[in-house]
């Protein structure tokens, strides 16, 4: 675990707020008992332009059903792996894909639905055979695959799916195109990516913003979940590179079954991008600098309608900006 005020390397971070009511949060919070969340997860999903970090924040649901024999903190979610093959293909080609996800060994949620939309131009989708349990349907470039009942892709297992489509023509090849992809889960979670798909000669690969270099940390603020209460988290999101992060971007993935956002508040430089999950934004964000922004949920007040054990997720996204 990383020590306070210091980042992988051990450079001090300049906290811009080091005292501030947000940091006293925390330390009571810390001699209270409470422990921060597991270290984030790197994702390979391009939906965004950066590294998404996944983490886990959570605490010993003691209080849900007295009385408490304890429950000990969930591992970090390790995110589904999305592949397709081949990713070029000639120019007019009718081609024969493999689709294949690996849903993650610790991920909380089963996958249930999985749609692959083609890039303009591939025309004549068909699929193969669809795998016991699931359904196929297509609509002109997009195919969706959903699962029957209790026919979800469970964590650690894989799905393999195959099409063929007849790849662009004319105007625009050679060149990359997009395929979209998005994985549905069982607690409607979704989960974006694209792949890059080469059509005719050799291209050189389009350039994408490079990632910032973010760490994503949540502290729950109690030792315990009482229902009919209120819950809080601290999320303290730093920037680990020597360049300046810009478009910073950290939003809630999962939110526990029985807890209710009920606001923030936090730094001056974030603001609130969406409340329906609560997303917040950070247009820039300076070398070693963190910036801190505390959740408040309200639990339900019937012990059984509270997840156990309490597990908060997000996900934070940025590039890096010049100068």
């Amino acid at each position: 675990m990383q020590m306070p005020g210091k980042d992988m390397h051990g450079m001090p971070w300049a906290c811009e707020q080091t005292r501030s009511s947000m940091n006293r949060d925390r330390e009571r919070a810390v001699r209270a008992g409470a422990r921060p969340g597991h270290a984030g997860i790197r994702l390979a999903v391009a939906l965004l332009a950066g590294a998404w970090l996944w983490v886990s924040g959570t605490t010993p649901a003691g209080a849900i059903a007295p009385p408490s024999p304890g429950i000990a903190p969930a591992p970090a979610p390790r995110a589904p792996v999305v592949t397709l093959d081949p990713l070029q293909s000639g120019i007019g080609e009718r081609v024969e894909y493999t689709l294949t996800v690996t849903q993650g060994p610790t991920d909380p949620d089963d996958v249930c639905e999985i749609e692959l939309e083609l890039a303009p131009g591939f025309t004549d989708v068909r699929g193969g055979p669809a795998p016991s349990g699931w359904d196929l349907s297509i609509r002109g470039r997009k195919l969706t695959w959903e699962a029957r009942a209790r026919s979800c892709l469970p964590p650690g297992a894989t799905l393999i799916l195959t099409f063929t489509a007849q790849s662009r023509q004319g105007q625009g090849a050679p060149g990359y195109y997009q395929h979209e992809w998005r994985l549905s889960t069982s607690s409607g979670f979704e989960i974006p990516g694209y792949f890059n798909f080469l059509i005719g000669g050799i291209v050189p690969p389009p350039e994408e913003p490079e990632a910032a270099d973010l760490d994503l940390q949540l502290v729950p603020l109690a030792a315990v979940v009482s229902p009919g209460g209120t819950f809080s988290y601290l999320a303290t999101i730093a920037n680990r590179n020597w360049e300046r992060a810009s478009d910073v971007l950290m939003a809630v993935s999962l939110v526990p079954a029985g807890l209710t956002y009920l606001g923030w508040h936090g730094d001056e430089e974030i603001a609130q991008a969406d409340d329906s999950p609560p997303a917040f934004a950070v247009a820039s964000l300076a070398p070693g600098a963190t910036k801190m922004v505390t959740l408040d949920f309200a639990v339900a007040a019937d012990p059984s309608a509270v997840a156990s054990p309490v597990v908060l997720m997000m996900t934070a996204s940025g590039a890096t900006a010049e100068g």
